[in-house]
């Protein structure tokens, strides 16, 4: 990467509202704003090569965005909503250290039901993993808060298998899923997801951590989990 795209902040406040961000470091920062949906599905947003370590997010929300060759160590929460993706794709990004507030959605944006307009999103979504050998890397990644991956392919999360299980459509075919663990999640896969497969993750935090794990060890013994 050039040398002058390399840009570093500490312990700084970075508000804004962007259509492209590249080469971005920023440690301990609180990070607010938007990455607006573009006019047409498949113009992505770009975020590239970028990290945050130790950030805090104030009501972020990215619409529409290709979020490529970046990590994100630990986050926490400034503001009272969740880190919102909608109708994001993924490619090489690593996810690792505790964090909190993540809510990634199939969706191109919130309350906007035009179904022609949601397939097209859809479709931008299938056509960016055709290319992709690996979307997202949970494997060291602690969250807060249950997590759903809906909005993208399980196959193309890597994962700690003790923690975070791959399930597959195909196993859920005539399957009661109100009555299964983990139900929410299956049943947002279920309903929402335009892809074949999906990693369901449990919780970190110690009122819940043992319980989640009870779950995916359950999915596994009844034949709907991928063992590795």
């Amino acid at each position: 990467m050039e040398e002058h795209l390399l840009r570093r902040f500490n312990d700084e406040s970075l508000r804004g509202s962007v259509h492209e961000l590249e080469g971005i470091t920023a440690v301990r920062c609180t990070i607010a704003g938007r990455m607006p949906l573009p006019a047409r599905p498949g113009e992505w947003n770009r975020l590239r090569d970028c990290r945050a370590e130790q950030c805090r997010h104030e009501n972020v929300t990215l619409s529409g965005v290709a979020i490529e060759r970046c990590e994100l160590d630990g986050l926490g929460r400034a503001g009272r909503s969740p880190l919102f993706f909608w109708g994001c794709v993924f490619s090489n990004v690593r996810l690792c250290g505790r964090l909190t507030g993540l809510k990634i959605n199939p969706e191109y944006g919130f309350l906007r039901h035009d179904p022609g307009r949601q397939a097209q999103w859809v479709e931008a979504m299938r056509a960016f993993y055709r290319d992709v050998a690996w979307a997202l890397d949970i494997s060291e990644a602690e969250f807060t808060s249950t997590p759903t991956f809906e909005a993208i392919p399980g196959h193309l999360v890597r994962r700690d298998p003790s923690r975070q299980v791959l399930v597959r459509r195909a196993a859920l075919a005539g399957r009661e899923i109100r009555s299964l663990p983990r139900r929410i999640a299956l049943e947002w896969f279920v309903e929402r997801s335009p892809f074949d497969s999906v990693v369901i993750a449990g919780s970190g935090r110690s009122n819940r951590r043992q319980t989640d794990l009870d779950d995916m060890m359950r999915l596994r013994d009844m034949g709907i989990a991928e063992a590795d």
